[in-house]
């Protein structure tokens, strides 16, 4: 089991006023005159030059050493300068928060470079509250004004939660990546982190080769000896990382888990295929195939009650909020020992660009067409269409044709004239 995280931050603008909501089960780590630091994880605290005071939050899994080799977790407390400066974060993998108290009441908080912990942020009379989640935050018990473009993005966009900066609410914000704050008597002050993007090149099989080596220690890093876990969905993704496991640790230190979705007696399962797949995959690898039931028809109300909590601290608003509760539920329950959990499946934006659900083009007769739109569908947004835009030949493309005409009602912007503009307007699809 990995280090439970929370935190909880009043910076506030007179001395000593009390504290105007519920505890929130957290525990003081810190408090001044104008300051307040209360959390759940901490695993390490240090003191920095200056007199000031760090304290870090969560799971580390490592620092990646030059040669891109990953050091044991135990050594951040040998090399904690990785994580007092905020552009060397970047070198340490995990997901955690750093907190630095400096001697003048003031107050930095980081995340990762992934910014995994989202970070929350309210200003209130006398000062601004920060949290980990809306449930430690005055916004769980005064309510606020709903913002029109965190609801937007939330019901326009797969995933159904306000993008990063944003929440659902007016007046309560959220750290993007790459981003930190800074709290001075109850003043905010958002930091950047400086970004260095990796300039892009031709890959070829040596590549291949270096890059299945870092997968592999990206995931025996987080491994664990008494066992691991895999939401096997027959996706690329989370078989390949059953893959990796069973060659690290042998087939009878992990385990499979899927989700068997029933939504109402007309559909029945929806999910067969991934199903009949994942079977495959399991015994191909020599396992049992251990299956939780997502059945909604009776019991939605209850389980939406029991979830209601954490998805509303952490807006999410979408059944596969409840599928994943629930999976990890199931997986608590049957856990042996200190297991880790690998949900494969949630890393589709950085390699299954081939993302196939069948519901780009709608064919009743066959599954095939369907998985074969979606993959049309995605080469929109890769490099070759890309190439296409930057020469202006996108209206000679048969697949943009294709998902254009269907689209016959849509307006569409007229192409730039600027290449780098027309990037943005790609991205911006």
């Amino acid at each position: 089991m990995k280090n439970q995280l929370s935190l909880r931050v009043l910076s506030r603008k007179s001395k000593n006023v009390p504290l105007q909501f519920e505890n929130g089960n957290v525990q003081n780590i810190l408090q001044t005159e104008r300051l307040i630091v209360e959390g759940v994880g901490v695993t390490h605290a240090w003191d920095g030059e200056n007199g000031a005071r760090f304290f870090l939050l969560g799971d580390v899994i490592g620092i990646r050493r030059a040669d891109g080799s990953l050091s044991d977790a135990a050594m951040l407390k040998l090399e904690t300068a990785c994580f007092e400066s905020p552009n060397r974060i970047c070198e340490v993998e995990g997901r955690f928060i750093v907190v630095k108290s400096a001697s003048d009441g003031s107050c930095e908080i980081w995340t990762d470079r992934f910014g995994r912990v989202d970070i929350y942020w309210q200003s209130i009379n006398d000062g601004v509250v920060l949290a980990t989640g809306m449930d430690l935050m005055p916004i769980a018990e005064s309510g606020a004004a709903l913002s029109k473009v965190g609801i937007t993005h939330a019901l326009t966009v797969y995933g159904s939660r306000p993008a990063k900066q944003h929440t659902l609410y007016e007046g309560v914000h959220r750290l993007g990546v790459d981003q930190g704050i800074r709290l001075d008597s109850g003043k905010v002050e958002l930091l950047s982190r400086k970004f260095n993007p990796i300039p892009t090149g031709k890959y070829g099989e040596r590549q291949n080769h270096e890059y299945a080596d870092i997968l592999l220690e990206a995931i025996r890093a987080r491994a664990s000896k008494d066992g691991n876990v895999v939401y096997l969905s027959s996706g690329w993704d989370s078989t390949s990382i059953l893959a990796c496991l069973v060659h690290l640790f042998g087939n009878r230190k992990v385990r499979a888990v899927i989700g068997r979705m029933r939504y109402a007696d007309r559909s029945g399962v929806i999910n067969q295929f991934e199903l009949d797949r994942a079977t495959a995959v399991a015994e191909y690898f020599g396992m049992p195939l251990d299956i939780c039931e997502f059945d909604y028809r009776s019991n939605a109300s209850a389980i939406l009650e029991r979830v209601r909590p954490l998805l509303r601290a952490q807006q999410f608003a979408n059944v596969t909020g409840l599928n994943h509760w629930l999976l990890a539920e199931h997986t608590a329950k049957t856990a042996n020992g200190d297991e880790t959990i690998f949900a494969g499946e949630m890393s589709d934006g950085a390699h299954n660009l081939g993302f196939s659900q069948f519901v780009t083009i709608f064919h009743p007769a066959s599954h095939d067409f369907r998985e074969y739109s979606d993959k049309m569908a995605s080469y929109l947004f890769g490099p070759t269409f890309l190439r296409e835009v930057l020469e202006g030949r996108q209206e000679q493309d048969p697949i943009w044709q294709l998902f254009k005409q269907r689209a016959s009602s849509t307006q569409f912007d007229e192409i730039t004239a600027n290449r780098t503009d027309r990037t943005k307007q790609l991205l911006a699809m």
